[in-house]
Order: structure tokens, then C-alpha cells, then sequence
């Protein structure tokens, strides 16, 4: 009750407005939980996705909603308590981390499109987890070195006030990192939907229409970021400028963070290969075939475009570059 009650006095929202966040927050982060765990035991489970590079990198993005998901689990704990610092410390650290994995799946699919060098795994391995896990955990961090953790709302966060030490951590530490991974996977999906439209005019109209589907998926995956990560920053870009927070626009933030999780699951990790893996596990399967990549005894410049369209597709379909490819 005491952390409600400095919650209401700071932010003017009722009880009920309170009980509402929550119920949102906990619900939708069930359905994230679900989901991303979903991803998760499938990666564990079936051999053949752990040897894929690429999922092994939607298995850790997901791995990471996990833990945000979690997060929201605590409802809003009472302000300065551990278990708040640990909602404040966890849901900074775990939603950078989904950010950063999600830019790694879209470095290393831009990668392997182009060509323009061998995906060597080993050599890149350490360096993606290194920059996966480490940078997220030296940003989680730096708000301890001021005691900036705290209620921030309807959760434990970075404090509102100090507003000015406030505003600085929360946009140097969590959104401008963030929008910079955003406009970084905007861009490189863009790249590789380019040279996708360019190759689907020297191939033959059943690949071409296969690459156009890649293309729109392509666009998906950037757009998820948008639609998760807009409504959070302008709640929080309005409380920078106002005292007084915009409910509505609270309730929007709290359901897109919530079903980030959910989001990434169903675009990156419900994949056609993940589908086929559960579909053999459990005996139901008819006849379905999983393409492991071109065949390289075509010889006429029309069949290998027609190759190279199959195989992209299947590289941007899975969000994957099997380790076993160069």
C-alpha cells in the first residue's frame, strides 16, 4: 500500500487506474512469457535449430523477453525495496538486450543476402554475445552510481525525479540506444529488400512472387520495433516536458512493452522450419519437406538466380544463416 500510495500522490492516478496497468501488464506479459518460451524450448529441443546460427540468435532475443516478461510479473513493487530495484535493474537490462539481438539478426541476415563474405559463426560468435549481453548490462548498471532506480509510475524504473538526472538516464541509458538499433535495422532490412526487388526481375514468376513475400516480411521485422518501442517514448518524452502523465497514453506504452515478447516470437521464432520440427515430433507431418538451401549444379544463369532466390528467401524466412553454409 505504501508504494501505491506514493505512486498516487506522485503521478495523480487513482486505484483504479493502478489495478488497470497492472492487469495489462501482467496478462499481456503472460502472453510474451508463453510465446517466447515457446521459442526458447524449441531451440532446445530440436538439434537441427541449435546448429542454425540465426535462430540460435532468435532463441536468445527470445530468451531475453523471458526475462522482461518476468519483470512485469512483479506488478509495482514498493518504491526503493529490492524486489523494485530488481524489476528496475531486470526490465532495463533484459529489453536492451531483446533490442540488441534483434539488430545481430539483422546484421548477420544482411550478411548472408549479400554476400559479400563468408558468415564465419566461430569468428563471430563471442563478439555478438559479448555486444548482446555486455553492452545491456554496463547501461543497466550506470543508474546505480546516482540511485536513479525507483517507482517510475505504474513499475520500478529510473525515478522521475531529480527530473533533470532523471531524463538524462533514461535517454542516454534506454532510448537513444534504442532508437539508434531501430533506425540501424530499418535501414539494413531496407538494403536487403532492395536487392531482393532486383533480383525477382531476372528470375521466373513462381520465385519472383516467393520474393516478393520476403520482401513484405522483411518490412515486418523493423516495423515491430516501431510499433513496440513509439508509444513507450513518447510516455516518456511527455512526462520529460510535464509534471502531470497522460493515462491513456500510459495504458498504450504498458500493452506495446508487454507484447514485445509476443511480437518478436511470432515474427522472428514461428518459423516454417520450427513448424516442421513440432509437426515430425509429434508424428502429424505429411509429406512436408524442409529446403536446406539451392542446388549447386545448376548452370544456366536463370536457374541459379532462380537458386539464389529460394535460398534468400529461406535465410529471411527463418531469420537464419545455418553454420554449416559459408
Amino acid at each position: 500500500m505504501v508504494g501505491e500510495q506514493r505512486v498516487l500522490l506522485e503521478y495523480d492516478f487513482d486505484g483504479e487506474h493502478l489495478r488497470t496497468l497492472r492487469v495489462l501488464q501482467m496478462s499481456l506479459a503472460g502472453v510474451s512469457l508463453v510465446a517466447s518460451g515457446f521459442v526458447v524450448v524449441s531451440f532446445a529441443h530440436f538439434r537441427r535449430l541449435r546448429s542454425n546460427f540465426g535462430y540460435e540468435q532468435v532463441a536468445n532475443m527470445a530468451l531475453a523477453d523471458v526475462g522482461s516478461s518476468v519483470s512485469f510479473f512483479l506488478g509495482a513493487p514498493r518504491d526503493r525495496s529490492g524486489l523494485c530495484f530488481f524489476q528496475a535493474f531486470a526490465g532495463q537490462y533484459f529489453q536492451l538486450c531483446s533490442v540488441l539481438w534483434a539488430t545481430a539478426i539483422a546484421t548477420t541476415l544482411f550478411a548472408a543476402i549479400t554476400r559479400r563474405e563468408s558468415v564465419d559463426v566461430q569468428k563471430w560468435r563471442p563478439h555478438v554475445y559479448a555486444c548482446c549481453y555486455g553492452v545491456p548490462l554496463l547501461f543497466a548498471s550506470l543508474p546505480f552510481s546516482t540511485a536513479s532506480y525507483g517507482s517510475a509510475g505504474a513499475w520500478c524504473w529510473i525515478r522521475r525525479k531529480p527530473r533533470q538526472e532523471s531524463n538524462a538516464w533514461r535517454f542516454s541509458a534506454f532510448y537513444v540506444p534504442c532508437w539508434l538499433c531501430i533506425l540501424y535495422n530499418a535501414r539494413v532490412y531496407g538494403a536487403c529488400a532492395s536487392m531482393l526487388r532486383r533480383l525477382s526481375t531476372v528470375v521466373d514468376d513462381a520465385a519472383a512472387a516467393k520474393l516478393r513475400r520476403t520482401v513484405r516480411r522483411l518490412v515486418r521485422y523493423p516495423a515491430i520495433l516501431v510499433l513496440c518501442w513509439i508509444a513507450p517514448t513518447a510516455n516518456r518524452l511527455q512526462q520529460s516536458l510535464q509534471r502531470r502523465p497522460i493515462f491513456a497514453l500510459y495504458v498504450v506504452a504498458a500493452v506495446s512493452l508487454s507484447l514485445t515478447g509476443f511480437l518478436n516470437a511470432l515474427a522472428f521464432g514461428a518459423t516454417d522450419q520450427v513448424t516442421a520440427e513440432w509437426a515430425a515430433y509429434f508424428g502429424t507431418r505429411k509429406g512436408h519437406r524442409v529446403l536446406d538451401g539451392p542446388n549447386p549444379s545448376s548452370s544456366s544463369e536463370a536457374t541459379k538466380a532462380n537458386a539464389r532466390a529460394n535460398d534468400d528467401d529461406d535465410k529471411t524466412s527463418h531469420a537464419t544463416y545455418d553454420d554449416k553454409k559459408s
